[in-house]
């Protein structure tokens, strides 16, 4: 004996309750599945904006205290050369001068 096919459903199995009901499902289920991809890709983009502010932020703030850092070095050398300078000349000024 040869085995039968299976035929392909048609319009009467498209018409009954349960295809409906497997047709509402499938169709909720895919909502679902495109709302928390946009959901998902909103918030990955959320993500990788706040990171880069973020890392604006730190940047800027690293390189104003460098800068501020670097600058204070160069008025504390400016004003040791000036002391020097002036420590100099006091010592010059106190000390008479021998004539010969």
């Amino acid at each position: 004996m040869r085995p039968k096919f299976k035929e392909v459903p048609g319009p009467a199995l498209w018409a009954s309750p349960d295809y409906e009901n497997f047709a509402k499902l499938n169709t909720s289920r895919d909502a679902e599945s495109e709302q928390l991809e946009g959901s998902l890709s909103s918030t990955v983009a959320l993500i990788v904006v706040l990171t880069i502010i973020f890392s604006l932020v730190v940047t800027s703030l690293l390189t104003y205290c460098f800068h501020k850092w670097k600058l204070r070095g160069k008025i504390l050398q400016k004003a040791q050369e000036e002391y020097q300078k002036d420590h100099e000349k006091s010592i010059c000024q106190s000390t008479p001068v021998l004539v010969s």
